[in-house]
C-alpha cells in the first residue's frame, strides 16, 4: 500500500524545465489562465463566450518569451538557428505527435469514412504547420457549432505561431547588425515591425485564421521583450514606470478582465476587441517581470499554466471524439428533452484533459524538452514525416471504407452527389439548343421521338428522388427526366437563393429556373410527357433558413446568418414579406400547371431531422454490429426512428400552408413522403438495416428506391 502511494505521490509531482530565462512562475500561471479561457469557451460557449481570446494572450506570451530567449541569446554571442530549431522541434512536437496519433488510432476506430478522410487532410495541414491555411479553404467560422466535430482544429494557433518563427529569429539577427551601434534601437526596430504587421491586419482584413491577421499579436509580445531587456533600469523615467506597474498591478489585473469580458457577445474577428485584449496582456506581464503576483505563481492557475501546452491540445481532441460518440441526443428524444446528459459529458472531457495532459507533461514534454539530443530531434521530423504519409494514404482513400471491424461500403454504395449526365444533358441541349446552367439534369434517354416521359422538376430533393423512380418507372415503360438545382426551387418566374448571393449571380439563377420552364413548355407542347412531379426542401422556404425538427437538442445550427429568399428580397430587403411572396408564388406556380393539359404532383417532402444521422444513427448502427461480432452485445444506442407526433409538430403541421392553397387548385395533387417514411408511430432513419437517409433531410439511393414505389403508385393510379 506504501509502495502505492509512492506511485501516486511520483505520478502528481510537476517538474519545471530549465529555462534560458529566469523562471517567472506569474507568467506561467498567466499561461493557466489563457488555457482556462480557451477550454471553458469550446466546453461551454454559451456560458463562457469570451473564452476564445485565451489564444490571443498566448500569442503575446509566446511572442514575448521567445523573443526574450532569442535577444538573449545574441547578446551573449550564444545563438544558434540549428539550436534554436531544434528546441522549438522538441519543445512543439512530441505532444503534438501523441495527440495526431491518439486522433488517427480513434479516427480509425470510430469515426464516419468521410469524418476520417477530413481528419487525415487537416492532420497533414497540421503537421506542416499550414492548418490556419486550410481552415481559410474550406470557409471555416470558429464560431460555427460544427467547429466541436474538428478534432484539430485548434491547431491553426500553433501554425500561425510557428510561421512567425520560421522568419522571425532571422529578422532580430539582422535588426542586431543594423543597430549594432546602439542596440536600445532594437526597439525601435521591433516596434517598427510591429505597427507594420497591425496595419497590415487592419488593412486587409483577412479574417480569424489568417497569419497576417495574427503576427500583430506576437510581435507585440516582441515589444515589450526588447524594451524588458534595452530599456537601462537607471533611468529616472523607467524607474517610476516600473514602481507605477508594481503599485497598480491589481488594477491592471482588473482592467485585463475588463478587457477579456468585453469580448462576451463578440462571434467574429475584431480587432479593436483583441488590442485591448493583448495591451492588457502586454502591461500584465510587464507587472509581472517587476513583481510576482501571488494569485498567479501558485496553485491551480499556475499548474494548468505549466501543462498549458498539452492541455490546449488534448481538451479539443477529446471534446471533438466526445461528441462523436456523444448518444445524449438520443436520450433527449426518446426520454427527457431536459436532460443534461451534455453537460456532464463536458465535465468529463475536462478532467480527462487534466489527467492525460499531466502524463503527456510529465512522461512526454518534459524529458523531451530537458535533454539536448540531436537523435530524438531526428526522430521527431521522422516520425511527422511517417504520419504525413498515413493521413495522406486515408485521405487518398476517402476515409478508408473497409476496415478491419467495420465494412462502410452499404453507405457509399448510397452515397449520391448533385451532378449532371450525360444522357440528360444531351436531351436538354436538343431541347434549349444551348448548353443549361442547371446543375442536377439526368434521363433515362436521350432519344427525343420517345413521347412516355415522366418530368421531375424541383432543388436538390428532387434529385435525390431519381434514382429510384427512374428504375420503377423503366419497368413500367416510361422514361424520366429529371432538371433541378441545388438550393433553388423553380417556383414559376422566381428564383429561391440565399440573401448572401451576389446579386451579379443573379442572372445565373434566373436562368436556371427559366431553362427549366422552356424545357417544361417544349415537352408539354410537344406532347413529350403528361406528367409533372415537383418535390423540393419546402420547410427550408417556407421558415426561410435551414431547418431540422430536432436542431435544438443537436445544436445544429438553425439560426443562419442569410436567409432563403426570392428576388424581391434584393430589390427592397426593408419591406420584404417572405410568407406573403412564397404564397403568391406557389399560386402562380400551381396557376401554370393547372392551366396545362398535364398532371401536377407536388411532393410533400421528407422528415427534415436537424441531427446527422451519420453521426447520431449509422456510426452507432454499425459500431454495435461489429462490437457485437466480438463481445456478443450492442453498447451504443443509436436513433434508427424519431417519433411521428415529433415530425407532426415539428414539420407537417406547416405543410397545411401548402394544402390550403392546393384546395383553390383542383388539378394539384399533393404526393406525402411522410406516408412513406413514416407509419402511426414513427419515421424512419434505418429501416430493415438499410439506411434512407444521406444527410439530415436528403434521402440516399436506398432511401429513394424506398419511396419510389409509393410516388409511383400515386401519379400512375387511375
Amino acid at each position: 500500500m506504501l509502495s502505492f502511494f509512492r506511485i501516486l505521490k511520483g505520478l502528481s509531482k510537476i517538474d519545471v524545465p530549465e529555462h534560458s530565462l529566469e523562471y517567472n512562475r506569474s507568467i506561467d500561471g498567466l499561461r493557466g489562465v489563457a488555457v482556462i479561457l480557451v477550454i471553458l469557451f469550446h466546453l461551454f460557449p454559451d456560458i463562457f463566450p469570451f473564452g476564445y481570446v485565451g489564444v490571443d494572450i498566448f500569442f503575446v506570451i509566446s511572442g514575448y518569451l521567445i523573443t526574450k530567449i532569442i535577444i538573449k541569446q545574441i547578446l551573449e554571442n550564444k545563438f544558434s538557428f540549428w539550436i534554436f530549431y531544434s528546441n522549438q522541434i522538441r519543445r512543439i512536437f512530441p505532444a503534438m505527435l501523441v495527440v495526431i496519433v491518439f486522433s488517427l488510432v480513434m479516427g480509425y476506430l470510430f469515426l464516419w469514412p468521410e469524418y476520417y478522410q477530413y481528419l487525415a487532410k487537416h492532420v497533414n495541414a497540421a503537421l506542416v504547420f499550414q492548418e490556419n491555411f486550410r481552415l481559410i479553404k474550406e470557409n471555416n467560422n470558429y464560431w460555427d457549432i460544427e467547429s466541436k466535430f474538428k478534432p484539430i482544429l485548434h491547431f491553426w494557433s500553433l501554425s500561425i505561431e510557428e510561421q512567425f518563427y520560421l522568419f522571425w529569429p532571422l529578422i532580430l539577427v539582422v535588426l542586431f547588425k543594423v543597430f549594432k551601434d546602439n542596440k536600445n534601437n532594437l526597439v525601435y526596430g521591433v516596434l517598427s515591425i510591429f505597427f507594420l504587421f497591425f496595419i497590415s491586419a487592419y488593412i486587409f482584413k483577412l479574417g480569424y485564421y489568417h497569419s497576417i491577421s495574427r503576427f500583430w499579436e506576437l510581435s507585440l509580445g516582441a515589444v515589450l521583450a526588447s524594451i524588458d531587456i534595452h530599456i537601462k533600469d537607471n533611468s529616472l523615467f523607467i524607474q517610476k514606470i516600473r514602481k507605477l506597474f508594481i503599485n497598480y498591478q491589481s488594477l491592471i489585473i482588473i482592467l485585463f478582465i475588463i478587457a477579456v469580458l468585453l469580448n462576451y457577445n463578440v462571434k467574429s474577428f475584431s480587432l479593436l476587441h483583441l488590442f485591448l485584449v493583448d495591451i492588457f496582456t502586454f502591461f500584465i506581464i510587464f507587472s509581472f517581470v517587476n513583481k510576482e503576483n501571488s494569485l498567479f505563481s501558485k496553485g491551480f492557475i499556475w499548474y494548468s499554466g505549466v501543462i498549458s501546452y498539452s492541455l490546449y491540445l488534448w481538451h479539443h481532441v477529446l471534446l471533438s471524439f466526445a461528441n462523436f460518440l456523444d448518444n445524449s441526443i438520443y436520450t433527449k428524444i426518446y426520454l427527457s428533452p431536459n436532460n443534461f446528459a451534455s453537460f456532464y459529458l463536458n465535465i468529463n472531457v475536462l478532467l480527462l484533459s487534466y489527467v492525460l495532459s499531466h502524463l503527456t507533461y510529465k512522461f512526454i514534454e518534459f524529458p523531451f524538452r530537458r535533454v539536448k539530443n540531436f537523435k530524438k530531434v531526428i526522430f521527431l521530423l521522422f516520425l511527422s514525416f511517417i504520419l504525413i504519409e498515413i493521413a495522406a494514404y486515408i485521405d487518398k482513400n476517402r476515409g478508408l471504407f473497409k476496415r478491419f471491424h467495420i465494412d462502410f461500403e452499404n453507405y457509399a454504395k448510397n452515397f449520391c452527389v448533385v451532378q449532371n449526365e450525360k444522357t440528360g444533358l444531351n436531351l436538354v441541349k436538343k431541347i434549349l439548343k444551348s448548353d443549361p446552367v442547371n446543375d442536377g439534369i439526368k434521363a433515362t434517354t436521350d432519344d427525343l421521338n420517345q413521347n412516355n416521359f415522366i418530368i421531375l422538376i424541383g432543388d436538390s430533393h428532387a434529385f435525390m428522388l431519381y434514382e429510384g423512380l427512374a428504375n420503377y418507372l423503366k419497368k413500367l415503360n416510361y422514361n424520366l427526366l429529371l432538371v433541378s438545382n441545388s438550393g433553388n426551387a423553380p417556383f414559376y418566374k422566381d428564383i429561391l437563393v440565399s440573401s448572401s448571393v451576389n446579386k451579379k449571380d443573379l442572372e445565373k439563377y434566373f436562368k436556371q429556373v427559366g431553362d427549366i420552364y422552356k424545357i417544361l413548355d417544349y415537352m408539354i407542347r410537344n406532347k413529350k410527357g403528361k406528367k409533372v412531379i415537383f418535390c423540393c426542401r419546402f420547410i427550408a422556404y417556407y421558415m426561410s433558413k435551414d431547418y431540422g425538427i430536432y436542431s435544438k437538442f443537436s445544436n445544429k445550427n438553425d439560426s443562419n446568418k442569410y436567409q432563403i429568399v426570392f428576388s424581391d428580397y434584393f430589390k427592397d430587403p426593408v419591406n420584404y414579406n417572405h410568407k406573403e411572396i412564397l404564397k403568391k408564388r406557389l399560386k402562380d406556380t400551381f396557376e401554370y400547371f393547372s392551366l396545362r393539359d398535364i398532371d401536377f404532383y407536388f411532393v410533400l417532402d421528407i422528415p427534415n431531422l436537424g441531427f446527422e444521422p451519420k453521426v447520431y444513427s449509422y456510426q452507432f448502427f454499425e459500431l454495435n454490429k461489429a462490437l457485437k461480432k466480438i463481445i456478443g452485445i450492442n453498447v451504443f444506442n443509436y436513433i434508427d426512428k424519431i417519433y411521428y407526433q415529433d415530425y407532426y409538430k415539428g414539420q407537417y403541421i406547416y405543410n397545411e400552408f401548402i394544402l390550403n392553397i392546393a384546395k383553390g387548385y383542383p388539378k394539384v395533387k399533393i404526393i406525402d413522403l411522410s406516408k412513406a417514411m413514416c407509419d402511426k408511430n414513427y419515421c424512419y432513419i434505418i429501416k430493415d438495416g438499410n439506411y434512407l437517409y444521406l444527410d439530415d433531410d436528403h434521402l440516399n439511393i436506398t432511401g429513394s428506391y424506398y419511396v419510389a414505389p409509393f410516388i409511383v403508385k400515386n401519379i400512375l393510379e387511375k
